[in-house]
């Protein structure tokens, strides 16, 4: 799918433990993007990918003016937070504790930033062992980024002369992170970090199992990651079937509104209809009894006109008699 000439999805091929020896990450493009200025996010401070303890991701440049601008927790707070002890989520108004500027980096969606940056050009590469020259080889078994010359003397060193190149070119084009060094312990230098101390909840070198760790319980960490691996997943498929749940839980009740929305227009209806009818019969009845009293106040007029005009001819006779009677007396 495209969008203005850019493609809708981020495809990202990073180290993993299928067949290929990768897996390929798919994203939406506008995972990539901060949320409230619409902007990528990058890899460098201020504009970094921050997570929240709601698990939405933000940049750190628009939280912090979202914070200064006052749109954190109202006043009195929420859920008994205090408003000077947090601020809440933008999306959806979970409070949070931490800073700003304490809040961790999405490390996961910087991989895929990083990746995409690389692939575009925004992001220069330089050798890994030399950090002076542009790259050309990328070493697969050491994860290394290598210039011509440094090439050269991993290709003569006897661990690492059958190791598989990858042009840099290649490597751009399947969007790959740049290459993460392999850590190594801050108390025994050049060693390693591969043990995990399961006492301690520590990643170890083998040096270390020696006295700062001797006798405690270990493991390689790369087995302990990738048990941590499968639980991550574990626990994302039982979020998403319970996120599943939830979205047809949403559908019923979206359902049932919509029901109970047509229901109140049909019982609206009905109620109008019955009314009216109603109405019809009142203004029926209105009629016939208006009817009714025109009919009676003719009858009754009738007869009061009657003895009016009777008793209105009885003091015409009497006056015409009284009149004959004073003529008659005066003669």
């Amino acid at each position: 799918v495209e969008k203005g000439g850019m493609q809708a999805t981020v495809h990202v091929h990073v180290n993993g433990k299928d067949a290929g020896g990768e897996q390929t990450i798919i994203v939406p493009r506008e995972a990539i993007s901060c949320p409230m200025c619409l902007e990528p996010f990058e890899t460098a401070e201020p504009r970094t990918p921050c997570v929240l303890h709601c698990y939405h991701t933000i940049c750190r440049e628009c939280l912090a003016g979202w914070v200064e601008k006052g749109g954190g927790v109202p006043e009195g707070g929420a859920e008994g937070v205090e408003a000077a002890s947090g601020f809440s989520c933008p999306m959806c108004r979970t409070v949070c504790t931490d800073p700003v500027e304490a809040l961790p980096v999405n490390f996961a969606l910087m991989t895929v930033i990083e990746a995409e940056c690389v692939s575009t050009g925004k992001t220069k590469l330089v050798c890994q062992r030399c950090e002076e020259d542009d790259p050309t080889y990328h070493c697969l078994e050491c994860s290394l980024l290598m210039c011509d010359a440094c090439t050269k003397d991993h290709r003569r060193i006897k661990l690492s002369k059958h190791h598989t190149l990858q042009p840099i070119e290649e490597f751009k084009q399947r969007k790959q992170a740049i290459p993460k060094q392999k850590r190594t312990c801050t108390k025994h230098k050049d060693q390693g970090l591969d043990l995990y101390c399961l006492t301690c909840l520590t990643p170890i070198c083998f040096h270390g199992t020696f006295k700062d760790h001797k006798g405690h319980e270990y493991e390689l960490l790369s087995d302990v990651a990738g048990i941590h691996q499968v639980e991550l997943r574990n626990e994302a498929d039982k979020v998403s079937e319970i996120q599943t749940t939830l979205e047809e839980s949403i559908s019923k009740i979206k359902q049932e509104e919509d029901a109970l929305a047509a229901e109140a227009i049909e019982q609206k209806s009905v109620i109008g209809t019955h009314f009216e009818e109603l109405c019809v019969g009142l203004r029926g009845r209105e009629l016939a009894l208006t009817r009714k009293v025109d009919e009676v106040l003719a009858k009754k007029k009738k007869i009061l006109a009657g003895q009016r005009e009777g008793l209105e001819c009885a003091v015409a006779s009497m006056d015409s008699g009284s009149l004959y009677a004073r003529r008659t007396a005066e003669l």
